[in-house]
């Protein structure tokens, strides 16, 4: 551990893009890379979703808040179980039960992380990445209902 600064020390244990793709072998440019197309995506989603009025608009900000961040903690995930919730609450009493396997991984992702410690944890990135495609209305043609007063 010698020589270790503290963005490597950082790397080491969290679960954001670049460090989820660097676990997975791929160099430390292309996975930086990755990391500043998650970030274009993020505020595109925002944008997006603030723009129109989206009715899952703070779930789309909390997604992509940690789909942007170049370091994301266990802690941090709280932000994910919250979009987690807002997801279950979105959806109609009538949804597939399927449609809930999203909301729980998500849910569920402190769990099984960091991925440097727990390999299936190297999936976080790409729950997040679904869940904001879940909000953003990408699949499953789901129509999510405006927050409940």
């Amino acid at each position: 551990m010698a020589g270790l600064n503290g963005t490597d020390w950082g790397h080491a244990w969290d679960e954001s893009v670049s460090t989820c793709l660097m676990l997975l072998g791929v160099p430390r440019t292309l996975a930086t890379a990755a990391q500043g197309v998650a970030v274009l995506i993020a505020v595109s989603a925002v944008w997006r979703g603030f723009a129109v009025a989206h009715p899952a608009r703070l779930a789309m900000l909390l997604c992509a808040a940690l789909l942007a961040s170049p370091h994301v903690s266990n802690y941090n995930l709280v932000l994910l179980a919250i979009a987690a919730l807002l997801a279950v609450r979105g959806q109609s009493e009538s949804s597939r039960s399927l449609a809930l396997i999203l909301p729980l991984a998500a849910w569920l992702a402190p769990l099984y992380n960091p991925p440097s410690a727990m390999p299936l944890g190297l999936i976080t990135a790409l729950v997040i990445l679904a869940l904001l495609a879940f909000f953003s209305g990408l699949f499953w043609g789901q129509k999510l209902l405006p927050a409940k007063g």
